[in-house]
């Protein structure tokens, strides 16, 4: 490649383009199936709807593939969404998309975990001061982990302003 004018970056093939506030301009929402591939496992949460797990905006709403139907419960000092895989595998990237309304519920600080045995966690992602910029907005997050666990969740411990958590789905992802 030559150039006289200018300068190349490579990149790798997955990137995903953007810069804070811009990213929704210049990064197809959601971001094209290709870049990574859904784990999916056993879903579980610490934290409820108050109108139960058959109500409307119930804890299995955030895993329904549908950016329209929400997760919606009380903070209570944090909240947890865990997967349980059937057999180990590497996540390096999960995703978040904004509920329908009152972006003052929105998640704002977390850490991405992994276990072996459902008991000891680690770190593999932390946040804080995250904003999503728009309702029904898909952000995909990324991470050196390179083990395969068989547990992963995520551990909200604080929103935008609320006390009131809500989110449109959750999923953990490994790049193709």
């Amino acid at each position: 490649m030559k150039t006289k004018n200018g300068v190349v970056h490579v990149i790798s093939a997955d990137h995903v383009f953007g810069f804070n506030e811009f990213v929704t301009r210049l990064t197809f929402v959601p971001p094209p199936p290709n870049l990574y591939l859904e784990i999916g496992g056993i879903f579980s949460s610490n934290r409820e709807n108050g109108g139960g797990i058959t109500s409307g905006e119930n804890s299995r709403k955030v895993i329904d593939g549908d950016d329209h139907t929400k997760f919606l419960a009380d903070l209570q000092g944090e909240l947890w969404m865990r997967f349980e895989l059937k057999t180990p595998a590497v996540s390096s990237v999960y995703t978040l998309t904004s509920a329908n309304d009152a972006n003052e519920r929105d998640p704002k600080a977390w850490t991405y975990e992994g276990s072996m045995d459902g008991s000891n966690w680690v770190e593999l992602d932390r946040r804080s001061n995250f904003f999503f910029e728009e309702r029904y907005q898909q952000k995909v997050f990324r991470c050196t982990n390179t083990v395969a666990y068989k547990f992963y969740r995520i551990v909200i411990t604080e929103l935008r302003n609320s006390g009131t958590f809500q989110l449109a789905e959750f999923t953990i992802n490994k790049t193709k």
